[in-house]
């Protein structure tokens, strides 16, 4: 299916390219046998080759950086700096898990459609807190499903890093420390941990997507039942509440074009315990969340914003 996702696909072998460890690059050189070969198995050859190309260039400042600081301060601080950093924000991130109440909570949250048909699947999560030790149980969520809106044990373990780290680890550096604390029970074959060949190909805005309202729901019931600063943090769910909208079809030129929409991450803001909502808060789970220019749309895609 144009676009990326595959509502009709029941396995992940019709999902696309399944591409495992492939070079694209050696010794500073392009592979060019590659690039050819991706972009003759894609709509648009362009696109994605400029994909594969920023994600070069982002490792390609990240080298050089890592390399000065080496130079600057030589490799064993620099490795020793790492260390320190991830037991940093670990033990930051227990003082303030330590700072909640202790209990336990639940949310039950439910994604209404399977990609084909109007199918209901629950998503639940019980989090446990004693101490410093915080347990995200998801036991008692649906199987998975036949279709593609089933996310993987990583996607979901992506969404609960995402909201812990934006709504409770906010001012505590990033990094696998903050993850240290959490412990994640996923139960197998269900549908935020499908079994491969599962379909997964949608997991992120359908079955992932889910996860994250879930996590959002239940930590802010943690934080309510804690301290007035930590009340204070607590707010409704919110984040995007549909799928992506992917236009597909023959431009005024001519050629093939497919569009994913981002507009529906401008969405608002859920209301806190002291203030109203934010009109355009974005999607949670993406901390610097973007939309494009209509002009920008306009231009490139064969669309009419009236407003």
């Amino acid at each position: 299916d144009a676009g990326g996702f595959c509502p009709r696909a029941t396995d992940s072998f019709q999902e696309g390219l399944r591409l495992r460890g492939l070079r694209v690059m050696k010794g500073g050189e392009r592979c060019e046998d590659v690039f050819n070969t991706i972009k003759a198995m894609v709509r648009l050859p362009d696109i994605v080759e400029l994909d594969i190309l920023s994600k070069i260039a982002s490792n390609n400042v990240l080298i050089k950086r890592a390399h000065a600081l080496i130079e600057k301060y030589g490799l064993e601080t620099y490795e020793r700096m790492n260390r320190k950093l991830i037991r940093y924000s670990e033990r930051l991130a227990r003082e303030k898990l330590r700072n909640i109440a202790d209990g336990e909570w639940r949310s039950v949250t439910y994604l209404e459609h399977d990609g084909i048909q109007p199918n209901l699947f629950k998503i639940q999560v019980t989090a446990k807190k004693k101490g410093d030790h915080l347990t995200l149980d998801y036991t008692g969520s649906s199987p998975q499903a036949a279709t593609s809106v089933n996310a993987t044990y990583h996607a979901a373990m992506g969404c609960a890093f995402a909201i812990l780290a934006g709504r409770l680890f906010y001012d505590i550096p990033w990094n696998e420390g903050i993850l240290n604390p959490l412990e994640l029970i996923l139960p197998e074959n269900c549908i935020i941990n499908a079994k491969f060949p599962a379909a997964v190909s949608q997991g992120m805005p359908a079955g992932g997507g889910i996860v994250v309202f879930a996590v959002q729901d239940v930590l802010s019931k943690m934080l309510l039942a804690s301290g007035e600063d930590l009340r204070r943090e607590a707010s409704s769910v919110f984040g995007w509440s549909v799928h992506f909208a992917l236009p597909v079809g023959i431009d005024q030129y001519g050629k093939f074009f497919v569009w994913p929409i981002m507009d529906e991450c401008a969405g608002g803001m859920g209301a806190r315990t002291y203030k109203d909502g934010v009109g355009t808060g974005g999607t949670i789970q993406t901390p610097k969340v973007r939309i494009g220019n209509i002009e920008e749309y306009e231009q490139r895609y064969p669309l009419l914003f009236f407003y």
